[in-house]
């Protein structure tokens, strides 16, 4: 069986761990309801079978064939990697089934595609420094390392299962050795009309950016998009396809409050 792996979008890697929980939460509910969901066992708590395969996993790790082992850090990665699209929700469906029988590849590859590690363990490109060196110098990161742990605790309780994985990715910036030039606001004043698309269920990019970011631009016009994955342009809304699409050809905004 071919399952979808997605592309990793490196537009956007300041995420918000209660943005992933709520994500989560949303595929959990989808997936009680399909048979491929086979490792919940209780169909109304599908989030107690979810973190029993976690504390299985980091208790005991699958071995995957390259030798790599599948702990829960590793399987909460490649989940989170299928949340930027609701086209990949069967792909963590089927990795979390396998995983639950001790077959850990999908799961793994999942993980994999977020870094764009290749099957021979190598990286397709330099993405992952590249966003890396981007983000410590686009934002004036904390130098205290225990900072990080701080926030990890702090967010700890909306974000259960995402809290720790994402408090620690900013902390390569502590030690970076280049200062931050933080980015100035952009107000685009002789701009022509500029579409701004936001996404209410989007993981990885909080749907507030999108309002501050068509209210800061002076001549922004805010589309909202009802929906759930990271991105609505070609994910499949007609609605959101053809707003784009008079935008790009004719400068066409949609009306002021508009929603997809």
């Amino acid at each position: 069986t071919a399952y979808e792996i997605p592309k990793r979008d490196w537009s956007s890697d300041v995420c918000s761990s209660d943005l992933f929980e709520a994500g989560l939460a949303r595929f959990l509910v989808d997936c009680a309801r399909r048979l491929v969901c086979s490792f919940v066992t209780d169909k109304e708590d599908a989030a107690s079978s979810f973190d029993a395969l976690m504390a299985k996993l980091r208790s005991s790790p699958i071995t995957l064939k390259d030798g790599r082992k599948l702990n829960q850090a590793l399987a909460l990665s490649g989940v989170m990697a299928g949340l930027y699209a609701r086209e990949t929700w069967g792909t963590i469906a089927a990795g979390l089934a396998a995983a639950e029988e001790g077959n850990g590849e999908i799961l793994a590859a999942l993980a994999d595609s977020y870094v764009e590690r290749g099957d021979n363990g190598s990286y397709n490109s330099n993405s992952v420094e590249a966003n890396t060196a981007i983000n410590c110098v686009d934002y004036a990161a904390d130098r205290d390392p225990q900072s990080y742990a701080d926030l990890a605790a702090r967010t700890l309780p909306a974000a259960p299962h995402f809290a720790s994985l994402l408090a620690f990715s900013g902390l390569v910036c502590a030690y970076w050795p280049i200062e931050a030039e933080p980015a100035a606001k952009v107000r685009a004043a002789d701009a022509p009309p500029i579409l701004v698309i936001g996404t209410t269920g989007d993981p990885a990019a909080p749907y507030a950016w999108s309002v501050r970011l068509a209210d800061q631009l002076a001549s922004g016009r805010l589309l909202t998009y009802r929906g759930v994955g990271h991105t609505a342009v070609g994910s499949g809304s007609p609605c959101i396809d053809a707003a784009a699409a008079a935008y790009l050809v004719d400068l066409n905004l949609p009306g002021a409050g508009a929603i997809c």
